[in-house]
């Protein structure tokens, strides 16, 4: 099953992603959310940040699990591929993204928005609906 995918969007960036799961979901989205703009690397050193989210809207934590990414990436210059959680429960997520020090991105994400976003149940786990303001 393939991670994710960008979508046709007229102005945002738009992805699918697909997780066996909802932590494969979560991780899927936050790879797919950094690699869809390209960051460029300064080096491959391992950069781990924690990370401690809690939505007021359970339905919505993936929206501020990748908020928060967002906000850590532009304030460290980092962009990461991978996630570890220590608490991952509906409405409290206790994590640890994983990535490495960047310069920048081919394009910058300003926003994970709420817009169309959905989260739907298939044959093979989970898969939602995010777009990003660019």
């Amino acid at each position: 099953m393939k991670e994710y995918d960008v979508l046709e969007h007229s102005a945002d960036l738009k992805i699918l992603v697909r997780g066996q799961n909802m932590e494969e979901l979560f991780n899927n989205a936050l790879r797919g959310m950094f690699e869809s703009v390209e960051p460029e690397a300064v080096s491959k050193e391992e950069r781990r940040r924690k990370i401690e989210v809690k939505p007021s809207d359970p339905k919505l934590g993936l929206i501020d699990f990748l908020s928060e990414a967002l906000f850590q990436s532009d304030t460290n210059y980092e962009a990461y591929n991978n996630v570890e959680f220590d608490v991952f429960e509906e409405g409290h997520i206790v994590a640890e993204l994983i990535g490495y020090p960047i310069k920048g991105f081919r394009e910058e994400i300003k926003a994970v928005t709420y817009h169309d976003f959905e989260i739907t149940e298939t044959d093979q786990g989970f898969e939602a609906s995010i777009i990003f303001d660019i």
